[in-house]
């Protein structure tokens, strides 16, 4: 097989295949065989019929289209192994109704469109930040506040107080389905319930949350919407409604132990209050080595995204788009979990859903185009020895017959184009310039970011929507403007990311705490 691949306009190319009178001659004699053994033909035994009587009954073209559609679709993807192609759209085949013709060689073309060629604004290595190894006393201190949750206490609150968010109470609840069945498996008598934990549908939670001591309340509950909840998942004859009676016995609060020797010695089992912070610091420091390697290569591929001089192919997107999905929804299964259970557990809706999905694919994209022009300018390259360990790390009890299989099937251009991002990417994370912050300050630099890029991606839809409108200068610092036009938990969201103390704070409050914590 012979190839050759001609440039057309933008990032179109044409591939011409040319394969053999040989290989054309052996599938033809091939495929007559295969008819006289598919095929009953009076007078001969299975197998023996001659070509002329396969011609006069079957036809010769029957066979010469056999052999045409089998030459193309099995030569066409070696062909893209041979001259290392992965088009983003599917292949327009010319000279589409020729039938190869014995003792000659049979030529077919596809156009085609490549990922686009761009450049990158600079090839010098990227400049990063990542969190110190060494953490603050204030991180430690963060940390201690976490760990002594574990040990509260409850106490009765004070009668007029509510159950609050995430608060605890002994609660009789009083389960019956849509038609006044009772649904024993939800019920409960006198029982310690907490709010928050997705235990039962998040509404019940939601009218809970304002009750007293000796408060009762009737509960609606449309099942159709609240399927996130872990108890609901086993119902028995799918109800539509829930009709929940709550009965408050008691509000509980939490009480939390003072961090002193006592405590470190008695209830952590620690030798002193010293040697439970230094374990605390211990378990940092290691948990920031384990995910410091995808930290680094995430903030490496999102500076170096930024220098692609071109924007991301919408087909590209759309076929990231697809991919991610296939995963994720591939992970809900496997953990049983339904679509509508996971939106409510991180209170998304389907529109939020699929922004997120779509940005993540227009950045994987951007990076990906990036790191093919980082491997084309640095020339890196894939050597056999990468492409055999791959297999050999596969699992497969055959690797030969595995790796002999991808070939066959022109598939390697793919793991190729795997290895040479993944070595661009190593070469990327060992060359950048990294500066140690503390963990605050990498949380407010990481949300600020976020909120900057939402700002750029609002203002570019903008753009396209009014083209002839001037365009807008990219956001540099995040605005009021912008984090007024975020919900309240929204902004307690990123409040928590960026360390700002939100308790008790109003939405105005909020923003000014948040606005001056993200321009520092």
């Amino acid at each position: 097989m012979k190839t050759n691949v001609e440039a057309l306009e933008g990032d179109q190319i044409r591939l011409t295949v040319t394969v053999e009178k040989d290989e054309i001659d052996s599938r033809i004699a091939k495929t007559y065989k295969d008819f006289a053994r598919k095929y009953k033909f009076p007078g001969f035994r299975p197998g023996k019929a001659p070509r002329p009587v396969i011609d006069s009954v079957l036809g010769r073209e029957a066979v010469l289209a056999t052999v045409t559609d089998e030459a193309t679709n099995e030569n066409f993807p070696l062909a893209l192994d041979i001259e290392d192609l992965i088009p983003i759209d599917d292949p327009n085949f010319e000279n589409a109704t020729e039938l190869v013709n014995e003792h000659e060689d049979f030529v077919f073309s596809a156009t085609m469109t490549l990922p686009p060629s761009f450049e990158l604004s600079s090839y010098d290595p990227v400049d990063i930040k990542l969190p110190s190894d060494e953490p603050t006393d204030e991180e430690i201190d963060e940390r201690m506040e976490v760990f002594r949750e574990y040990y509260y206490e409850l106490e009765d609150a004070p009668a007029d107080e509510p159950i609050g968010e995430r608060g605890c109470a002994e609660v009789t609840l009083d389960v019956k389905d849509g038609e006044g069945n009772p649904v024993t498996v939800l019920s409960r008598e006198n029982r310690l319930y907490e709010l928050g934990m997705g235990l039962y549908p998040a509404e019940l939670d939601e009218a809970m949350a304002e009750m007293k001591t000796g408060d009762q309340k009737t509960v609606n509950i449309d099942l159709d919407s609240t399927m996130g909840a872990l108890l609901t998942r086993a119902l028995e004859g799918n109800p539509e409604e829930l009709v929940i009676d709550v009965t408050v016995h008691q509000v509980k609060k939490k009480v939390l132990p003072e961090i002193t020797e006592e405590f470190a010695k008695e209830k952590a089992g620690f030798e002193s209050l010293e040697d439970l912070r230094r374990n605390v610091k211990d378990n940092i420091v290691r948990e920031r080595k384990e995910l410091e390697p995808r930290m680094k290569e995430n903030a490496c591929l999102y500076k170096l995204a930024e220098r692609l001089e071109g924007e991301a192919p919408e087909q590209m997107c759309a076929d990231e788009r697809r991919t991610l999905l296939s995963g994720f929804f591939q992970q809900l299964t496997q953990q049983g979990i339904t679509f509508d259970a996971y939106l409510n557990q991180r209170g998304l809706t389907n529109e939020q859903f699929q922004e997120d999905i779509k940005r993540q694919a227009k950045d994987v994209v951007l990076q990906n185009l990036a790191l093919d022009a980082y491997a084309r300018h640095h020339n890196i390259p894939v050597t056999e020895e990468q492409i055999d360990h791959e297999f050999e790390q596969s699992g497969a009890e055959d690797v030969a017959a595995l790796k002999a299989d991808w070939v066959a099937n022109g598939r390697i251009r793919m793991l190729r184009q795997s290895l040479r991002r993944a070595n661009a990417a190593d070469k990327l994370m060992e060359e950048a310039s990294v500066e140690r912050v503390t963990a605050e300050e990498y949380r407010a630099q990481t949300v600020l970011d976020e909120i900057v890029k939402d700002a750029e991606e609002k203002e570019e839809a903008k753009a396209e929507e009014k083209p002839a409108a001037a365009e807008a200068p990219a956001a540099k610092k995040v605005t009021k403007t912008e984090l007024n036009k975020l919900k309240v938990a929204e902004l307690r969201e990123k409040a928590a990311e960026a360390g700002v103390e939100a308790e008790g704070l109003k939405k105005a409050e909020l923003v000014d705490a948040l606005y001056d914590a993200l321009n520092v």
